[in-house]
């Protein structure tokens, strides 16, 4: 957590390429300088907004009208991605991804969810 704010919290994500996200938050569950995870379900990620990520492809299943993307950021972080916009994505290319911030959880080192 780089800072916090009246309601928000920035978090630094620290395998791509140090970019931010900045996330709605209740209560003091965590504070300046705290190690966290984000976490989002494959389906919640997007390709036009939200902060966006470089990965490349490693598999691409496509399964009827949606298609798995498992792929990789430049740091080797793993993520899996479910979308029906991602017919064009082989193994090795690279695309943009989006984590939109009100789908974003975040969970303590402990595990415990605190958004």
């Amino acid at each position: 957590v780089t800072a916090k704010d009246t309601g928000t919290v920035t978090v630094k994500l620290t395998k791509q390429a140090d970019q931010t996200i900045t996330l709605s938050i209740n209560g003091d569950s965590v504070s300046v300088g705290d190690a966290c995870q984000l976490g989002i379900r494959p389906e919640h990620m997007s390709v036009s907004e939200g902060t966006m990520l470089t990965l490349k492809v490693d598999v691409a299943e496509h399964l009827g009208s949606d298609s798995y993307i498992y792929a990789h950021s430049g740091q080797g972080e793993a993520l899996t991605i479910e979308t029906n916009e991602g017919r064009d994505a082989s193994h090795g290319t690279e695309f943009q991804i989006g984590i939109p911030p009100e789908k974003a959880f975040l969970f303590s080192t402990d595990g415990l969810r605190v958004r």
